[in-house]
């Protein structure tokens, strides 16, 4: 019997012997293969934040200690990333999935557009109190575990600061959406190593010893990545989506934008390939595609500069190759 698996997605041999020992037991047909079976298990036993009973109950105490912004007063990766994966895992432990979590997000956006309009912080403030009311009321009712009101709590004492903290609370509630494992139990966090993508693959940078791109960069990486794209129904509808948004951000450098005031919306791109794995629009080796460039790119605008190189050539030869919209080629 082959199955696919319902983590990472790849298919796998239930054999004749496996079913009958399973049959024998009692138990039902495994849902996810060996690989992500054994790194599930070896998360649950290396959790730093759980129980007796092995499930994370509380955030670090290190969470959000150093606020949204760093020194110059930008979005902190760790908002898009680390400490939002970090909230995911807290939450998701306790049985909170992205569905949920979607369910606020949409409370939080509501108030953003009202501000938008209105231009009047203290009424936003008066709607965040009530944000955090709601959540209260949806623990009484067993709707959220009281964790999530601790990470609205935290949130709130930052992001009732101004606008600026209001607008980076919504950005770090939308990478722990991201994040969060859905309803298929699907987890951005298992592709973030780069699992699935060609060997080797940036392990050299993007740059020669005498500072050129290297070969690899415009040609050989761009090609294997684009067999495995094909192989997983990644679309050129989708990866353009991706595209688009670093030559927006192109524009931005070339306009005289300082390099750093681009990097918040750089981090953004790991968190966005997260959610649309999540959503299936992209596939999990997507993941740690922009997760290895991200890291590179954030480096530098010399780096940056070879990222839209490198993902330029992604486009070119993936055209022919990758399906249009979603029929497959």
């Amino acid at each position: 019997m082959i199955i696919t698996c319902i983590q990472c997605k790849r298919t796998f041999l239930f054999t004749e012997d496996q079913q009958r020992e399973f049959k024998a037991r009692g138990f039902s047909e495994p849902r996810r293969c060996r690989e992500c079976s054994m790194i599930n298990k070896k998360q649950r036993s290396n959790n730093t934040y759980s129980d007796s009973a092995g499930k994370a109950v509380s955030l670090s105490d290190r969470y959000l200690r150093e606020g949204y912004f760093d020194t110059a007063g930008l979005m902190r990766r760790e908002i898009f990333g680390s400490e939002a994966r970090h909230v995911a895992e807290v939450l998701g432990a306790q049985g909170l999935t992205a569905t949920r979590l979607r369910s606020f997000l949409n409370r939080l956006q509501a108030i953003l557009y009202n501000l938008a309009q209105t231009n009047d912080f203290l009424q936003a403030r008066v709607r965040l109190n009530a944000f955090q009311v709601a959540a209260e009321y949806a623990r009484a009712r067993n709707m959220v575990p009281p964790v999530f009101c601790e990470f609205i709590r935290r949130n709130l004492e930052l992001a009732q600061k101004d606008e600026d903290s209001f607008n980076s609370f919504l950005e770090h509630y939308k990478s722990v959406v991201a994040y969060a494992r859905n309803d298929k139990n699907f987890s951005a966090g298992y592709w973030l190593d780069g699992r699935g993508l060609p060997a080797g693959y940036l392990s050299g940078g993007y740059f020669t010893n005498t500072g050129h791109l290297r070969r690899e960069v415009l040609i050989e990486w761009p090609k294997l990545l684009v067999e495995t794209f094909a192989a997983r129904n990644l679309t050129n509808t989708a990866l353009r989506r991706f595209y688009n948004k670093l030559r927006a951000l192109d524009g931005k450098l070339k306009g005289g934008a300082e390099f750093s005031r681009i990097l918040p919306s750089l981090y953004a791109f790991e968190r966005d390939a997260a959610y649309a794995a999540a959503r299936e629009t992209v596939p999990g080796e997507f993941i740690g595609f922009i997760a290895r460039n991200v890291n590179l790119a954030c480096q530098s605008k010399e780096a940056f500069q070879a990222f839209v190189e490198h993902f330029q050539c992604l486009i070119a030869f993936g055209k022919g190759r990758l399906s249009e919209g979603g029929q497959k080629k």
